[in-house]
């Protein structure tokens, strides 16, 4: 008996303290969530893996409570901001003369601490290490936190890997290292994190920015479309110039973009609203074959797609973000730009009188 209890304690501890570590985790999370406002700086590098170069830039994440937001630019939910800057890079090697490796990366946003349990699957203690922060020194566990970051309906095939160094004292995270395909890894050490602060300007101004931001783009009005040919979910190649004589309202989605989904939905409804008068409709995206299928009959979607997999749709029509939904007349020429996909009234007033003048 004594063995037997031996071996199930030796089992239970283990996760007792991987659940103390997620938890830990959360309550930061939940700290960052419910404070007024939080801002977080640091500088972020990566050695890029061999080579002598280093890459370096500033982060930072500010964030706000709708209370402190002016009520024309309010959201219901805590808004935020992650900006990232003067990025440098320099041999940390004396007197290396390899090129630079690289012909193009992204510079991730960190800080966002407000979401640190989310998607969080375990978390397990690695280490103990002490930081100089703010003129102290604080004792942080260091956590592999791992997190499924897997679209929604392809459950458990992205899991990544990210070291959090947090204060269990504070709940601050003063250090947070994430892999990259590109550079190996990134490395976030924080330098300044406040809280309950009125919002700077630069974030209202951002804000605003993106409050006013036109839901079209006018400069696409009356432009031809452009020609494009792509395939169908099963092979079959679709050209856009061929469906001259009908209009066309054209999706552009993807599986990781949730407000896609209500985009998606709406644009199949307005085919079988408005199939009797001639209006076609694509989504086109650029996810895989598989995904597109996945992603559709995980959300009940009978949305015909076309897969753009080498994205030259999406830059043939300008498409920096998604969801976007263009409609283009009998002509071939487009009669209206839609971007965000925010305004559905304005896009079925529109489509109807479109397919009525045909």
């Amino acid at each position: 008996m004594f063995k037997r209890w031996v071996l199930v304690t030796a089992l239970v501890i283990p996760v007792v303290h991987a659940q103390s570590r997620m938890d830990l985790l959360r309550r930061a999370g939940d700290l960052f969530n419910h404070v007024d406002s939080f801002d977080v700086k640091g500088r972020v590098t990566a050695r890029i893996p061999g080579s002598s170069w280093q890459i370096t830039y500033d982060a930072e994440t500010e964030a706000a409570q709708p209370k402190l937001i002016p009520i024309s630019i309010r959201q219901p939910w805590m808004q935020y901001v992650s900006n990232v800057g003067n990025a440098h890079t320099a041999h940390v090697v004396a007197d290396a003369k390899d090129p630079f490796p690289l012909s193009g990366f992204a510079l991730p946003p960190f800080g966002r601490y407000q979401n640190l349990a989310q998607w969080l699957v375990d978390a397990q203690q690695t280490g103990v290490e002490t930081i100089r922060f703010d003129g102290k020194d604080h004792q942080c566990d260091v956590i592999d936190a791992v997190y499924d970051e897997s679209p929604e309906f392809k459950p458990n095939s992205k899991l990544t890997h990210r070291t959090i160094y947090i204060d269990p004292e504070s709940l601050w995270v003063l250090k947070v290292s994430t892999p990259d395909p590109k550079v190996g890894r990134w490395t976030f050490v924080a330098t300044s994190i406040t809280f309950n602060q009125p919002p700077s300007e630069a974030l209202i101004k951002v804000l605003q920015q993106f409050s006013s931001a036109p839901k079209f783009r006018s400069d696409w009005t009356g432009k031809s479309a452009p020609d494009v040919t792509l395939p169908d979910l099963q092979g079959h190649r679709v050209r856009l110039a061929d469906l001259r004589g009908h209009a066309v309202l054209l999706d552009f989605w993807a599986s990781f973009c949730a407000p896609c989904r209500r985009a998606a939905a709406f644009s199949e409804q307005l085919g079988k609203t408005y199939h009797d008068a001639g209006l076609i409709v694509w989504g086109i995206t650029q996810d895989t074959p598989e995904d597109a299928k996945k992603w559709l009959n995980f959300n009940h979607l009978s949305l015909p797609a076309l897969l753009d997999s080498d994205g030259a749709a999406f830059k043939a029509f300008q498409v920096d973000g998604i969801p976007v939904a263009i409609l283009i007349d009998e002509r071939g020429q487009v009669v209206k730009y839609w971007t965000g996909v925010d305004d559905p009234k304005d896009i079925e007033t529109t489509v109807a009188a479109v397919v009525r003048q045909h």
